[in-house]
């Protein structure tokens, strides 16, 4: 073995090297999407150190920036592919054009993160110092706010595998950080800048040892939750799927609701007894002349009493401007909980007052009001004669705080009750699925979800699917769960890791981690 400097700095002034290195972290973010559900190439995951190896030898920050941002590009417009797809149902071609800007936008993001990295840790391995904190705070920061898009995180791509389960500790951003972390110490024996020989390789060796301990601790400690018992389920549960509004909802219909009240009777009529509780889906009790609340919603408490014999409901519903999910027992509302993350400019309109004149004309064009849905204040859990349910609606599964905090407050099991017409064909809803029995693991919680074109599930609180009815059918799930009060982790604890990173990443930047390589700084590369 004998090392060999390659000084990269020329290489810096010729434009068709940096192509070179452009087109392949593309092809490097293309390869990583496909680690990610509905596909599970996991060892796909491999395209994270190669980008960072090229991120901590890139000669110039912007570069860097660059490359991250390609990286990004690729990986969201096959990731996102669905998105116009979806939208063109509702749109037209103009979901086309809608597409491109998101695709960017969250590129920037990502090369924005590779370049700051990159500006703040210098050019070699102390880029690396950085990278994987930069990284998570960035995933946190895109799922926050009236834009929040949490779409792409990194450690959804483990669903699937044992070191999912490794989000029960520190949830979905300790289990990306984890990955980040060990693509930095894949990638350290590629950008160490040391001129020893002995050093070189003793820190190489060092960084890949303890990524590959990181590694398999994670999958040694998933290995052995999916080896341990559940307890046994002895409640059961009754999921609806109408196969109703499949250009998705604004408004609803009244009709909705006969189909759920009627879907209901027809299958319990057919059961000796009637389960513990009913799920309808998200809008079921949405349309004209339909509210549970107050004298008016009498008849329609009645009418689901009636359809759903003793057994506890929960269903999706309006509250004035609010999209809901309403317990009922015995005909009457225990409580409620008002959605608080709307689907921007699908529910929620950002800054709706003051750009109220820019959105009027855009709405108008296609047929919808500017107006919005107003986003709940609180995260209530559900009470219920039988259970204390976190029931949340449709989007909000992406978002792990939502089912952490309600979790936290007493809630036995987790209910998502979702709108995924507006998904139509292709990876969209699937994703969404995917993403949302994150929520089990983090929580060991049973999942209870109802779609109302599906996907409509049982999941139980290791994130398997145990029981699932095809999409596009009108039909009802009868399935069984468990209540669980352990407290795991991440419920109890939060996402403390955030703090804590951006601490450290704050402490860098002010001590000027910066390193200023000289004109001919070499990296060396170990070769044969």
């Amino acid at each position: 073995m004998t090392l060999q400097s390659t000084s990269l700095y020329k290489e810096a002034e010729e434009p068709q090297l940096f192509g070179l290195r452009a087109l392949a972290c593309a092809a490097y973010g293309a390869l990583l999407s496909f680690a990610f559900p509905p596909y599970g190439f996991w060892p796909f995951v491999v395209a994270l150190p190669l980008l960072f190896v090229l991120v901590a030898r890139s000669p110039k920050i912007k570069g860097a920036f660059g490359l991250g941002f390609w990286f990004g590009v690729a990986f969201f417009a096959q990731h996102l592919f669905w998105l116009p797809n979806s939208l063109s149902e509702i749109f037209g071609p103009v979901a086309w054009g809608i597409y491109p800007p998101i695709v960017i936008i969250v590129g920037l993001f990502w090369g924005s993160v590779t370049g700051l990295s990159r500006a703040a840790g210098g050019r070699g391995s102390g880029t690396l110092l950085l990278l994987p904190a930069l990284w998570l705070l960035m995933e946190w920061a895109r799922a926050q706010g009236p834009l929040a898009f949490p779409w792409g995180g990194i450690g959804y791509l483990w669903l699937g595998t044992p070191l999912a389960q490794t989000a029960d500790l520190a949830g979905l951003y300790g289990l990306s950080f984890a990955t980040l972390v060990v693509a930095a110490l894949f990638a350290v024996p590629f950008t160490v800048t040391e001129r020893g020989r002995l050093e070189h390789r003793t820190k190489s060796l060092l960084a890949v040892m303890v990524g590959v301990a990181i590694s398999a601790g994670g999958w040694f400690y998933g290995q052995n939750r999916l080896a341990e018992p559940l307890a046994e389920p002895d409640q059961e549960v009754l999921l609806l799927q109408g196969n109703t509004d499949p250009l998705g909802r604004y408004e609803g219909t009244s009709f909705d609701f006969e189909i759920y009240a009627d879907l209901t009777a027809g299958i319990l009529r057919g059961l000796e007894s009637p389960p513990d509780l009913v799920i309808w889906p998200e809008g079921a009790a949405v349309g004209p002349g339909v509210q549970l609340e107050g004298m008016n919603g009498e008849p329609w408490r009645l009418r689901i009493r009636e359809s759903a014999a003793t057994a506890s409901v929960i269903t999706g519903a309006s509250s004035g401007r609010f999209n809901s999910v309403f317990g009922l027992a015995d005909g009457r509302i225990t409580n409620r909980y008002d959605k608080v993350y709307l689907v921007p400019y699908g529910e929620g309109i950002p800054l709706e007052g003051p750009l109220q004149s820019i959105y009027n004309p855009i709405y108008n064009s296609f047929g919808l009001a500017a107006s919005g849905r107003l986003p709940g204040d609180s995260f209530v859990p559900l009470t219920l004669p039988n259970a204390i349910a976190a029931a949340y609606i449709c989007y909000e599964s992406v978002f792990p705080q939502v089912a952490r905090n309600m979790v936290a407050q007493g809630a036995e099991v987790l209910v998502n009750i979702s709108n995924d017409a507006w998904f139509g064909v292709g990876s969209g809803a699937e994703q969404h699925f995917a993403m949302g029995t994150m929520r089990a693991i983090e929580t060991r919680r049973y999942l209870l979800r109802a779609g109302n074109d599906g996907i409509t599930a049982v999941i139980d609180p290791l994130g398997r699917t145990t029981e699932r009815i095809p999409r596009f059918a009108a039909s009802g799930l009868l399935g069984e769960y468990a209540l669980s009060s352990f407290l795991t982790p991440y419920v109890l604890y939060g996402d403390w890791l955030v703090v804590v990173l951006a601490i450290y990443s704050a402490a860098l930047l002010l001590l000027g981690l910066r390193r200023r390589p000289k004109p001919d700084e070499a990296i060396f590369i170990s070769r044969d």
